[in-house]
Parts: C-alpha cells; sequence; structure tokens
C-alpha cells in the first residue's frame, strides 16, 4: 500500500489513477491499461503536453516499490505523489495532501510494527540498502547488444560501474532482500559475485511475489533477462545448481519448468543435474537450444521457433 506522510492510504494505484482521470474530467492519464507484472502502464502526464496515444509510463502495484512511476519516453520518474501533481500542474505536497484528501487512511501505521528480537546475532544476515543501486544508475549500450529492453532494464535495476567497466545486477532472497550486487565486465568474460554471499537463484523473488508458476530456467543472469524481454518469466542459477538452490526450488511454488541451459556439454549435464534434484510432481520441459548458443544469442523469431519436450 501506498504510504504518505506516514500514513497507510487504503486504495490501490489502479484505483487512484482512475480517480485522477475522474477528477481531471479526462485531460489526463487517456489511456489507462490493465495491471501486469506488479505494473500499470499509463499515458504519461510529463510530454506531449500529457496527450500521447500509447501509455509510455510504468507505475509499480505492489511491494516496497509500490507506487514509483518511470516513463521510458521521456524519462519522467518519481512517487506518484508528484505524478498526482503534475496531473493538477501542482506540486508533490499537493499530491500527498490530495491523497490524504480522497482516500481513508488505515489505522495501523508501519512505526506500529515492532522489530522482531535476534536471537543469535551472530548468524543474523547482513542486507543492503537500496539506496545503493543509484550509484550504477547507468545505461551502457551493452545492455541493448545483449536484448535487454528500457522495461526489463528498469525492473531489475540493471546498472552499470564506470569504475570497473561493468554492467551490475542486484541480486535479493527469495523475500525480496537485497543481498549483493554481481558484475560483468563490458569487455571480456570477467564475472563477479560478493564471496560473502550463497549462490543466489537470480530473479526469484520476482517470480514468487508475482505468483508465477511457470518458469524458464537457464545459466547466466543476461539470459535470464533476455528471457524476460522476450516474454518469458525466467530465473538464473549462475550455473548448473546447487543442492541449496535446488532445496529453495522444492518450496518455491513453480509447478512448470522450461529449462533452457547453453546448448554445450556443461548445459546438457546441468539439465541431468536438474531432472535429478527436483521433486517428481512437478512439470519440466527441455528446451532445445542450438549446440554452440544461449538463448541471449538468439533473434526473438529463433527464440518462439525454439522447441521443447516434456519429461
Amino acid at each position: 500500500m501506498v504510504k504518505v506522510r506516514d500514513k497507510l492510504i487504503s486504495a490501490n494505484i489502479s484505483t487512484i489513477l482512475y480517480k485522477i482521470r475522474k477528477d481531471t474530467g479526462a485531460d489526463f492519464l487517456y489511456d489507462i491499461k490493465p495491471e501486469k507484472n506488479n505494473h500499470i502502464m499509463v499515458t504519461c502526464p510529463f510530454h506531449a503536453n500529457h496527450h500521447e496515444r500509447h501509455p509510455s509510463c510504468g507505475i509499480v502495484t505492489s511491494g516496497d516499490k509500490e507506487g514509483v512511476y518511470h516513463c521510458f519516453t521521456c524519462g519522467a520518474k518519481g512517487f506518484i505523489t508528484s505524478f498526482i501533481g503534475k496531473c493538477f500542474d501542482r506540486d508533490n505536497i499537493f499530491g500527498e495532501q490530495w491523497l490524504l484528501d480522497n482516500f481513508p487512511i488505515l489505522q495501523v501505521e508501519y512505526d506500529e510494527f515492532l522489530t522482531p528480537i535476534e536471537i543469535d546475532n551472530k548468524n543474523k544476515k547482513k542486507y543492503l540498502d537500496e539506496s545503493i543501486l543509484t550509484k550504477y544508475n547507468y545505461i551502457h549500450p551493452y545492455m541493448y547488444e545483449r536484448g535487454l529492453t528500457d522495461f526489463v532494464i528498469q525492473k531489475f535495476h540493471i546498472g552499470y560501474d564506470p569504475e570497473t567497466d561493468s554492467i551490475t545486477f542486484p541480486i535479493w532472497d527469495i523475500k525480496g532482500n537485497l543481498i549483493g550486487i554481481t558484475e560483468r565486465s563490458v569487455e571480456g568474460k570477467r564475472f563477479h559475485i560478493p564471496k560473502d554471499i550463497d549462490k543466489p537463484i537470480y530473479l526469484l523473488n520476482y517470480i514468487v511475489s508475482e505468483n508465477i508458476d511457470t518458469v524458464w530456467v537457464v545459466e547466466s543472469q543476461i539470459n535470464a533477462l533476455n528471457c524476460w524481454a522476450k516474454g518469458r518469466p525466467a530465473i538464473a542459477l549462475l550455473g548448473t545448481g546447487s543442492d541449496k538452490q535446488y532445496e529453495i526450488l522444492k518450496k518455491s511454488g513453480i509447478r512448470t519448468y522450461f529449462l533452457a541451459f547453453d546448448g554445450d556439454d556443461a548445459g546438457d549435464k546441468g539439465i541431468k543435474k536438474f531432472i535429478s534434484n527436483m521433486k517428481k510432481d512437478v512439470i519440466l520441459n527441455i528446451v532445445q537450444v542450438p549446440r554452440g548458443k544461449d538463448v541471449s544469442d538468439l533473434s526473438s523469431d529463433e527464440f518462439n521457433k525454439l522447441t521443447f519436450y516434456t519429461i
């Protein structure tokens, strides 16, 4: 839920958007698309004199970033309160007050929850503050060369580190806690993963939070992002899978897998390992990735023509 001045607004993003359109006489938000993948796309109020015909502004509808907007055409971004202010030709303060005036306030506030007592401080996990991601808020041509889209770059906070000349990939645990940032060199194949964390299942937190039960499984982060760009929700094992990763997957709720490991001997072994480690009550589909290639090497047409068989 949207939080304003430490108050919880009892309305979802869709309700807020339709109220804006009603109060502005439909002059703003000409088109509001149905919610999809934790986002709603709307016509942007910040460019084209707020009269663009095709929605290019995405607003997050749930999770920690609920209410955050970003226009993929003009680059405008911020929180829903400044978005509201723009629609009424006012400012962020107006947007805050408009929300408080138009929607009931829930009695329970975030600050009322007590922090759980940690019994074992030695095993207490350390999480990163997501504000650290602003340090890498750059676009690099390499992202597009590997088939990523603006939506994917924004959704998964893909960045660039000028100091190491590397693409940055934030990684979260299954509950959405930021646990580290991996890097892949733009030149060469240098890959870095923090030493003090267990190898994660990349993007599994999105799969779980969005209740997705059919998932593509690949080896690398680039391949997983490429699948999302081509309309296939995916996770990456950062290799061919560890025992701990398989235990997590068994409890994830995923019912159907498409195994799209690299088309080489290591990928073949990875598929066999996945099959032998997973529960028997899930559906496993083996994707026929061409030899010597991975999914990010394929054009959209080649990707859509991939065949598979079920075991």
